[in-house]
């Protein structure tokens, strides 16, 4: 049986900045979308997991979507679950959150911490390996 390889990332504070989250000057987290596309490459199915909804759900989907990311879903809707849940939570092997005990955070000076992809993706490929 072949190890599923399905991760949610949230948005803001992962692949951009939290400095500006309308208009078109997003600011993107380095590393992210590059991150993204190398486990999306390695076959990971990649989830948008977000508190935004309307128009800024739109936009960071058109965002990623211009990155060249897939999404797999509808943003914060996982189908194919409600056969055995009901729960809305995002069933996936790892969640990336900026908010998230232990997740590697690059912190510059005079803004928000944001998730540090250079330490990431090797924590990811390490945990897969061992637990996947």
């Amino acid at each position: 049986m072949s190890k599923q390889k399905r991760i949610a990332i949230d948005f803001d504070g992962v692949v951009i900045e939290h400095s500006k989250p309308l208009g078109d000057d997003l600011l993107p987290v380095p590393g992210a979308i590059e991150a993204i596309r190398e486990l999306q490459a390695d076959g990971w199915k990649i989830f948008l997991w977000t508190a935004r909804s309307g128009i800024l759900l739109d936009q960071a989907v058109q965002y990623l979507e211009d990155a060249g990311i897939e999404l797999m879903c509808d943003p914060n809707v996982m189908k194919g679950q409600h056969h055995w849940s009901k729960s809305p939570k995002a069933h996936c092997e790892l969640y990336v959150d900026d908010r998230g005990v232990g997740m590697p955070l690059h912190c510059p000076s005079g803004v928000r911490p944001y998730v540090d992809w250079i330490v990431l993706l090797p924590m990811i490929n390490k945990h897969y390996d061992l637990v996947g």
